[in-house]
């Protein structure tokens, strides 16, 4: 892990993982996340602090490389697959890296030409690549949580918000989402001088406060997380694959230390 000073972050991981806590961090540390944030809700209530944007420009980035839903006969094919607003939710195989088309960058670079920023969405485990190309010296934070309680505090989610009640996802999609985005992280993306992985349980705890400040060069305010708002656990068994994505990522942050 590199110990140089950047002031150019980008925050990932898979929903409900514990990115907006990260994310508020930095933003208490008075860097730019984007604009206009998404607002607070129950699911949520310290805020998101990720711009809808920069969400949006990740959408399409990632539509054309979901799957299209088409019926034949009685059945219908590839309509679990995220739309629109669900993209958080977007479950790719780790051979396949999207593509931002010339527009695309453009706008990326809109985003990075600020010396300062920590900018988070959940669907940079699959288009960060595409954003550091534009932003010399920039560093990423990937957050991670016991899958278990991911699949939990997603199936929540989706049972509970609006925007979602038209998606249906089952416990192991959602396990499958939650290998997938780490997946693209291992294999695809991480590199160990620019890339630090933290738990979300080490930052509810205050473990990851050294880490996070050595990391970023920066003072970060640890009374933001708090530990009353790690609502959802689930007892869901891993699977082999998830196992050991969760015992990786687990290696790759002592490794940190």
């Amino acid at each position: 892990m590199s110990t140089q000073s950047s002031s150019r972050f980008f925050i990932t991981g898979c929903g409900r993982s514990g990115t907006s806590m990260v994310a508020g961090l930095f933003r208490r540390a008075n860097f730019y996340s984007g604009g206009d944030h998404h607002p607070a809700r129950s699911s949520n209530p310290l805020g998101f602090f990720e711009a809808p944007a920069i969400n949006q420009l990740n959408e399409q980035i990632l539509l054309p490389y979901l799957p299209k839903c088409y019926r034949s006969g009685s059945v219908r094919y590839g309509c679990d697959a995220p739309r629109k607003t669900h993209t958080w939710l977007t479950r790719l195989p780790s051979n396949l890296v999207p593509k931002a088309n010339p527009v695309q960058r453009e706008a990326i670079e809109a985003f990075t030409c600020r010396e300062r920023f920590c900018y988070k969405d959940t669907r940079f485990c699959y288009t960060i690549h595409e954003w550091l190309a534009a932003s010399a010296g920039a560093k990423v934070i990937c957050v991670y949580r016991n899958p278990s309680d991911v699949v939990t505090s997603i199936l929540k989610e989706c049972h509970t918000q609006p925007y979602l009640f038209d998606f249906s996802i089952s416990v192991n999609q959602a396990f499958e989402l939650w290998c997938s985005m780490y997946r693209h992280i291992i294999y695809n993306h991480y590199n160990p001088d620019t890339w630090l992985i933290t738990s979300y349980e080490s930052v509810l705890s205050g473990l990851a406060r050294v880490r996070l400040e050595s990391f970023s060069g920066t003072k970060l305010d640890f009374s933001f997380p708090q530990i009353e708002l790690n609502r959802s656990h689930g007892d869901y068994q891993l699977n082999d694959d998830c196992a050991f994505v969760y015992e990786t990522l687990t290696r790759l942050e002592r490794d940190h230390d």
